[in-house]
């Protein structure tokens, strides 16, 4: 490989009332309940192998959080980070706002992608972050517009090869918009950065380079 999972059908999701934005294409979800989405996502954590023995928690990073400066600002200081591949699952923007979601590749397939460049890729690279129970509880509380999902990501093999099982944030239905919805350049700015940092593959990172912005 050059650098610039599987998934099991376990998911964390909460409830919601979803309405049109003024474009007929997001939802509302800014009254949800984030220190409930914070609960869902340890309980998750709990009884998922992407606890460690110590307590920390595996979370994938493939949006802005690949970004080690992102990840700073927010305050956590991961206890450790590795870079991953999780296959049969396509990086989309389809979460309200133009923000990263990620989808299994085959309902991916289902959908218009023809805002992206071509060939999209059906697999997500990222970074693999072991954090403090705290600091996973408050980034569920800034996630609260996602659930979470277990996943088995593919560590690479500089990192030390193995399958490292994490939890994912994935859009919750309320706050899906159209798979044509395109990242703000802000944005996709950070995570293309972010990923050339971390010194992800190559191939993904010219791949993110060729995505237009809103």
């Amino acid at each position: 490989m050059r650098y610039c999972g599987a998934v099991t059908s376990e998911v964390a999701t909460g409830s919601c009332t979803s309405t049109l934005d003024s474009a007929g294409m997001g939802h509302a979800y800014n009254s949800w309940d984030r220190e409930a989405a914070a609960q869902r996502a340890l309980s998750h954590a709990d009884g998922s192998g992407s606890s460690d023995e110590d307590g920390s928690i595996w979370n994938f990073a493939f949006g802005s959080n690949i970004s080690a400066a992102k990840v700073r600002s927010r305050g956590m200081l991961p206890l450790a980070a590795v870079r991953g591949r999780l296959p049969g699952w396509t990086l989309l923007f389809n979460h309200t706002g133009g923000y990263a979601n990620i989808e299994p590749a085959d309902l991916a397939r289902q959908m218009d992608l023809s805002k992206l460049p071509q060939p999209v890729p059906e697999e997500t690279h990222g970074m693999l972050l072991r954090l403090s129970r705290r600091e996973f509880a408050e980034l569920a509380r800034q996630e609260y517009a996602y659930d979470t999902v277990e996943v088995a990501v593919e560590v690479y093999d500089a990192d030390g090869p193995r399958v490292q099982r994490a939890l994912a944030f994935k859009t919750s239905p309320c706050a899906l918009t159209t798979s044509r919805t395109l990242p703000s350049e802000r944005y996709a700015r950070i995570i293309r950065e972010g990923a050339r940092e971390a010194a992800i593959s190559a191939p993904y990172c010219h791949w993110l380079d060729t995505i237009k912005s809103s």
